[in-house]
């Protein structure tokens, strides 16, 4: 969506857009003769992995999924998560950092509501006011994953300074629930 001439436009899509543009993918590989439609699964890094999931919950075709440091939490819980762990490796005042906590919270409250806007710069509204940063902040990647009843196997890196790996832990607990192993 929005690469070369595939047309659209990345900046209104939505992870919901983007999962139904990885389904397109998966029915044209489906489609093929040349192709072992039980034989196809998906792949996503970070966000990508919200995607792939998102993708297999809403299509049955996809036979599993490789999900690449995911993280486990809801878009908006991650966003505070990073910006904490950053301001730590700052050694940020207890001031600064209540103040850039504080900002980063009114902002993700202005984009899901839409309301609150005030007090935040113009050009940083344009940049985070998208479809999709209020898709990526409100999506729980636990409430989708219940859905999820294909094969999954997740990869994560034990020292990713992005996405702590009790995040992995989290999601495969949540996976492992009422179903075998892979």
């Amino acid at each position: 969506r929005g690469y070369g001439q595939s047309g659209g436009r990345r900046e209104s899509a939505t992870i919901g857009d983007v999962a139904d543009d990885l389904r397109a993918i998966v029915k044209w590989l489906n489609d093929r003769k040349d192709i072992d439609p039980k034989r196809i699964a998906v792949l996503g890094h970070g966000e990508g992995a919200w995607v792939a999931l998102l993708a297999a919950a809403r299509d049955k075709r996809i036979a599993g999924i490789v999900s690449i440091d995911a993280p486990a939490t809801s878009g908006a819980e991650l966003a505070l998560e990073q910006q904490q762990h950053a301001l730590d490796r700052l050694k940020a005042s207890p001031a600064d950092r209540a103040q850039k906590i504080e900002l980063r919270k009114r902002i993700q409250a202005a984009v899901l509501s839409g309301k609150g806007w005030e007090g935040v710069p113009p050009e940083l509204r344009k940049q985070v006011d998208t479809p999709w940063t209020q898709s990526v902040l409100s999506f729980d990647p636990a409430r989708v994953i219940e859905d999820v009843r294909q094969p999954m196997l997740f990869v994560h890196a034990e020292l990713d300074r992005q996405i702590p790996v009790s995040h992995v832990e989290r999601l495969v607990r949540k996976a492992s629930r009422n179903r075998s192993k892979w």
